[in-house]
């Protein structure tokens, strides 16, 4: 039940795209994409903070995990903060929700 509260929290919509709020942690030894922190889903990229690397592998990530082309997934919110919102366009928010309570067990 925690998992739902935390997935109602960190998944939303506007304007036909599906938003994720994210916490990200840069300089990772691995990526992947697991769990949640303060109602944000984690996000763990190898690349650092600096001239926009962790952004981009952040969306690729995404992309990757929701099966979206690159050029689906934006940085809505928090561009230069750990604290992001990302916007997915194309994403039906019962896979994406189905998706995330799945990662955040492994």
């Amino acid at each position: 039940a925690e998992m739902q509260e935390f997935i109602k929290q960190a998944v939303s919509e506007a304007g036909g795209e599906l938003l994720i709020a994210v916490r990200v942690t840069p300089r990772s030894p691995r990526q992947r994409v697991e769990g949640e922190r303060a109602g944000r889903l984690i996000v763990r990229v190898n690349a650092p903070p600096a001239d926009g690397s962790a952004n981009a592998s952040v969306r690729k990530l995404l992309a990757k995990t929701f099966g979206v082309p690159q050029s689906s997934v934006r940085i809505a919110r928090g561009e230069t903060g750990r604290d992001k919102t990302i916007a997915l366009e194309g994403v039906d928010r019962e896979d994406a929700e189905a998706k995330i309570s799945e990662l955040s067990q492994s």
